[in-house]
């Protein structure tokens, strides 16, 4: 038996026992449901073991994803359709039931047991008011807002918010067992920071080392101060005006200087640098409105900056409300309220049969001739006609919130159904650029450029340093290419550099249309090798910037590259990977004047800020195995 088959065994067996909690939790649905016909779970035990029930059972959603994922990415295409309807089945049980057990767990069960003095929520009201019994009992005739303590995943942005709140509620809760807090303190705690308290036993006895084991860790001042000035130097320069985005803003810069003063940091005599810092964030019409409007004043002040950018914000609020609705006619109204029914039936926990959206027939889309028979491109279009996803062809939500796995064959967010072979688009292309055919094999690519099978081309590299976590530089291979318009990392340089990733929801088109979609963004200061230059950047993170080049050998002794020469890129010639790529974005900054041609046939050394670059048409000695194509970027 192959290790593939093997593989595939021990996922389905591990599928296997989520189904059986799926079973196990159902069962004990019904045996709530014969017990409470009335949806209110009046005893205090068993609302405590249904609430833990509740929250342990939640995690197998995620768990059992998991295993799906693996196994869908592992089998053959003609048993995929199977698994996916495996996956919708566990779906459409595990939430039922959670809806199920979710409705014991409504407000007038939970009332119910306030009332009767057995919530533990109840007991940190009278605890923490300390006011007398009779007045008590008149608050719980009140409904109050439930007040919820988020889960803590060790971000120290976040640990103040958390701290106050758990200490307040929680820790200094005297009419809580030391082994419920301790029960309260994991349950709002992150798997990664559960690692912190792993070595200790679930016992009363060791809530209090617990605690101070997590107050050590995070309550440290002087990273949670480095952190508040990081997110101050590191604010997202606005490019096109926006109320929300400048209402985020001024958000951003108060939180920060709010958080600094509480762990001691005097900021009073802060604000000339504050507002020269938010001001360079600013764009170009929102920084000459403040600068008009802090007229001649001898200082103004940073409540003068973030009172400006709220009232601006108001006012473009005010201005984008007074437009009129172009999309008001009958056809939008009628898309809208069938993307709403849309989605309001994915929310609900129902059943449904199978029905492809293309032909309307008892089948899954993937299994629909007709929508197989169609081209690509094609698909595309009637994809992005139906409102599908791009990633699993299902209607109710969008590309960015899907959880299916992606393309097998590329491994970017697309149906394989959608995925477009750029070998064979650019075969084709190019054998149309050709008006003659040859039978003789060459390693040379068949297009209209290709003018010797002995030549190629090399593409501009060069060899920078990243400012990565913790101020650490991490070297990296960039491809210069004005022909991008926006730069580039590859993810598993990003995690080299492990900073933070910004969520976004672009597509990007490349040749022949294709479309890939990109999630996250960062920005990053990249700095010269050979002398102090240094520049910001912002980069779209995508799997693979491109192949290893170059993907030819070339022999650099018969370059007759000057010695002197300062090459940006001392390994132009030896093939290996591509970390980021420099789009046009910054690209003409980085050049400077001087250009030597290396030889009649030769490539160019043209000077940049980040030394030498060479580029250009040379003679190649062969092909690297497994190379045998142009390389586009």
């Amino acid at each position: 038996m192959s290790v593939v088959v093997e593989n595939m065994d021990v996922l389905i067996r591990k599928r296997g026992s989520f189904k059986a909690k799926v079973t196990h939790f159902e069962k004990y649905v019904a045996n709530l449901e014969n017990t409470y016909p009335d949806k209110i779970v009046s005893d205090r035990v068993a609302f405590l073991d249904l609430e833990t029930r509740y929250e342990r059972f939640s995690q197998v959603f995620d768990e059992f994803e998991l295993v799906q994922n693996e196994i869908e990415e592992s089998c053959d295409l003609a048993s995929i359709n199977s698994q996916y309807e495996e996956r919708e089945i566990f779906n459409n049980a595990y939430f039922r039931l959670m809806a199920k057990a979710k409705s014991f767990l409504a407000d007038d069960s939970v009332d119910n047991v306030k009332s009767s003095g057995r919530s533990v929520a109840g007991s940190v009201a009278t605890q923490n008011t300390n006011i007398s019994q009779n007045l008590v009992q008149d608050f719980k005739r009140v409904k109050l807002p439930t007040i919820e303590i988020r889960t803590f995943t060790g971000e120290y942005g976040k640990w103040l918010e958390f701290r106050d709140t758990y200490v307040s509620l929680i820790h200094e809760n005297d009419a809580l067992s030391d082994i419920q807090k301790f029960h309260y303190l994991r349950s709002f705690l992150a798997p990664k920071v559960l690692e912190v308290i792993a070595s200790l036993g679930f016992t009363g006895t060791n809530y209090e080392a617990a605690w101070n084991l997590i107050y050590g860790c995070y309550n440290n001042n002087k990273i949670l101060i480095q952190n508040h000035l990081r997110g101050l130097f590191t604010l997202d320069k606005i490019q096109e005006e926006s109320p929300s985005v400048l209402r985020d803003l001024a958000d951003n810069v108060d939180k920060h200087i709010r958080s600094l003063n509480a762990l001691g940091e005097d900021t009073t005599n802060w604000d000339t640098l504050l507002i020269y810092l938010v001001s360079s964030k600013l764009d170009s019409m929102s920084l000459k409105k403040w600068e008009s409007a802090k007229g001649e004043a001898k200082k103004s002040l940073l409540p003068d900056l973030t009172k400006f950018l709220r009232d601006r914000a108001n006012f473009l609020e005010s201005l984008e409300q007074a437009k009129p609705d172009k999309k008001s006619n009958s056809k939008f109204r009628a898309g809208m309220e069938s993307k709403y029914n849309k989605q309001g039936s994915s929310r609900s926990f129902v059943a449904t049969g199978q029905s492809c959206c293309y032909c309307k027939k008892e089948h899954f889309i993937q299994n629909c001739p007709d929508f197989v028979n169609l081209s690509v491109n094609e698909r595309i279009q009637e994809a992005k006609k139906l409102r599908l996803c791009l990633n699993c062809l299902r209607a109710g939500h969008v590309l960015k919130d899907c959880r299916s796995i992606v393309c097998k064959i590329c491994k970017f967010r697309h149906n394989v159904l959608l995925h477009i072979n750029r070998e064979k688009a650019a075969e084709t292309t190019a054998a149309a650029a050709t008006s003659s055919s040859t039978t003789e094999k060459e390693e040379t690519v068949n297009c209209s450029f290709a003018s010797h099978k002995n030549d190629g081309v090399l593409l501009s590299t060069a060899v920078v340093r990243v400012l990565g976590k913790n101020n650490k530089w991490v070297t990296a291979r960039a491809l210069l290419d004005p022909g991008s318009q926006s730069s580039f990392l590859s993810r598993s340089f990003v995690d080299k550099l492990s900073i933070p990733v910004t969520k976004v929801n672009i597509n990007i088109c490349g040749l022949n249309e294709t479309e890939s979609a990109v999630s996250g963004k960062v920005n990053v200061k990249v700095q010269s090798r050979i002398n102090d230059f240094s520049l910001e950047l912002s980069c779209f993170v995508i799997p693979l910037v491109t192949g290893s080049l170059p993907n030819f050998k070339v022999d650099s002794q018969n370059l007759n590259i000057p010695a002197n020469v300062s090459l940006a890129d001392p390994t132009f010639c030896t093939s290996g990977p591509v970390d980021m790529l420099i789009g046009a974005d910054s690209f003409w900054d980085l050049l400077c004047v001087g250009q030597i041609k290396l030889g009649p046939n030769g490539p160019f050394l043209q000077k940049s800020k980040l030394g030498w670059i060479v580029s250009g048409k040379v003679a190649r000695l062969n092909n690297l195995e497994g190379y045998n194509s142009l390389q586009f970027c």
